[in-house]
């Protein structure tokens, strides 16, 4: 069965390594985190000791859109890039996802911009790092970098299957770039606009087996990497830090069986 994944929890009461321990226990062997600097060791060294793996570094995203401004802003997030970058190396993760704008009113794709982009993609190439760029709420900027790095392997694309159904349902990501997806965040909400909820995967109303055909159809055999979070929706109120793990495992298990 294929590879499942869980998000690291950052919120948790209890320790990373604990955290691991119960995701091994669950049937995970692979997660993700955010950057965090001089503390993603610790994190790697945690997760290590039970055989979880982290596969991806997720950028910082806030404030995003600046990076395509000629501003003092747009030059730190493309500082901080570069440093996600130097850590994916560090540490051995593979792949660092980055957001490309936030909102529905985005800059348009900028010189400044695309000399940012440019630098980072051949800063991670040098690593052997790829950059994966994930679905939000636009379209052109995906298609202007996969259109333009549509040869270079070290550009990839993170689905993110509860974005599209929540920001954009009228767009299908995966017939258009699904062939170059380098990474999943999978996760379900009830498809009411901009009602993120990041559920556990059939506890909204996404069509799960749809969600699997795309994966299947894109030939990515990765790991199905749930990105959760149970403190977005009442429903997990009542459930224990190891109860939702292992319900997650559950869930990942379930969608798994359906992309066989």
């Amino acid at each position: 069965m294929r590879k499942i994944g869980l998000s690291y929890q950052e919120q948790f009461s209890m320790s990373p390594e604990e955290q691991a321990k119960i995701m091994s226990e669950a049937g995970f062997s692979a997660t993700f985190t955010g950057w965090y600097g001089d503390a993603q060791k610790e994190l790697i060294e945690a997760f290590g000791k039970h055989n979880i793996v982290c596969e991806t570094i997720h950028g910082p995203f806030r404030p995003i859109n600046e990076f395509w401004l000629d501003c003092e802003v747009g030059e730190k997030i493309y500082q901080d890039f570069s440093k996600c970058i130097e850590d994916c190396d560090k540490y051995d993760i593979p792949t660092l996802v980055l957001h490309m704008s936030s909102g529905m009113t985005p800059p348009p794709i900028t010189e400044i911009g695309i000399q940012r982009i440019e630098k980072l993609i051949e800063h991670a190439a040098k690593k052997n790092i790829t950059l994966a760029f994930e679905n939000l709420r636009k379209l052109f900027n995906l298609a202007w970098a996969f259109e333009t790095y549509r040869d270079c392997d070290t550009v990839k694309f993170c689905w993110d299957n509860g974005h599209q159904y929540c920001f954009t349902p009228d767009i299908d990501f995966m017939p258009m770039f699904g062939k170059k997806t380098g990474c999943l965040h999978l996760h379900d909400n009830y498809q009411i606009l901009n009602q993120d909820d990041h559920l556990l995967p059939f506890d909204g109303t996404i069509d799960m087996q749809g969600v699997a055909n795309r994966i299947k159809d894109s030939g990515f055999d990765g790991t199905l990497m749930l990105e959760v979070f149970p403190g977005k929706h009442e429903k997990y109120a009542n459930m224990s830090e190891e109860e939702y793990i292992f319900k997650a495992g559950e869930s990942a298990k379930r969608l798994a069986s359906l992309v066989e």
